[in-house]
């Protein structure tokens, strides 16, 4: 699971790295021996860490610990990014879970400045400074601008089938009677098992899944706000706005506006 950078960055205790995705960073989830600032700078990808999916839109940054299992799937044509990699004397554990947040100007700057070069050490004094100016933002950013959105992703097999329907049918008049359905237990069980696990009801789901589709949507095209609801399987206006504000500060017009 371990992922290697080579063997002229293994000794180094901080180095940056910047690039394009087209499809995912691994594809299955590795770890490293770094504490991990990943900044979005355009597109939409997924940060997956084994139980849950985290969307970063562009300008979203993650943090992702030393050992964590992890692997970032893009979601469109391809996401632009920016990394910093930091030994644990940075952090010194202080952070152990992978947080996906929304940094301040002055992180975004500092990673900015800091990701001149791919796979390089970074080892000058005034990197060094600005590495640790970096940490102290990150802890408070991740504090205070933490995202909530976040997909479960199940490992039992009926959860995974169910969830699996979802993804291909929720621009659909779906409901739980048909998502259900293919699995061979009762309606009745299927949703004692998958709120078990995942924490969350199947309609819970189908809505959270609707809503991250949508955003996905107003990020990367340019379609009208109505057709999006519609194609995302709303019958409301109303009910994408709803939905909408449970996960994002600002409306789909000013989300779209903003990104």
């Amino acid at each position: 699971m371990e992922y290697s950078y080579g063997p002229d960055i293994k000794d180094t205790e901080a180095f940056s790295n910047h690039g394009k995705l087209k499809n995912w960073s691994t594809e299955k989830p590795h770890s490293h021996r770094y504490d991990q600032i990943l900044l979005i700078e355009s597109g939409v990808s997924i940060l997956e860490d084994g139980t849950k999916r985290l969307p970063q839109y562009s300008g979203m940054a993650a943090f992702i610990p030393a050992g964590a299992p992890h692997r970032t799937e893009v979601t469109g044509t391809g996401v632009k990014y920016r990394s910093i990699y930091m030994g644990t004397s940075f952090f010194k554990a202080s952070m152990k879970e992978i947080a996906v947040f929304s940094p301040s100007p002055l992180a975004v700057s500092l990673v900015d400045r800091l990701c001149g070069r791919r796979l390089e050490p970074l080892v000058s004094q005034t990197e060094r400074d600005c590495l640790k100016l970096l940490v102290r933002i990150i802890k408070e950013d991740v504090s205070a601008n933490r995202f909530p959105l976040t997909l479960p992703l199940p490992k039992r097999q009926e959860n995974r089938l169910m969830a699996h329907y979802i993804h291909e049918h929720y621009a659909e008049n779906t409901g739980l009677a048909s998502i259900t359905s293919v699995v061979p237990v009762t309606e009745r069980h299927a949703s004692r098992i998958f709120r078990e696990e995942t924490g969350i009801t199947i309609n819970s789901y189908l809505r959270l899944y609707r809503v991250f589709r949508a955003s996905v949507l107003l990020e990367t095209t340019d379609r009208a706000i109505t057709e999006i609801c519609y194609s995302c399987g709303y019958e409301s206006l109303s009910s994408l706005y709803r939905d909408f504000s449970l996960y994002f500060p600002v409306s789909p017009g000013e989300f779209r506006k903003k990104r």
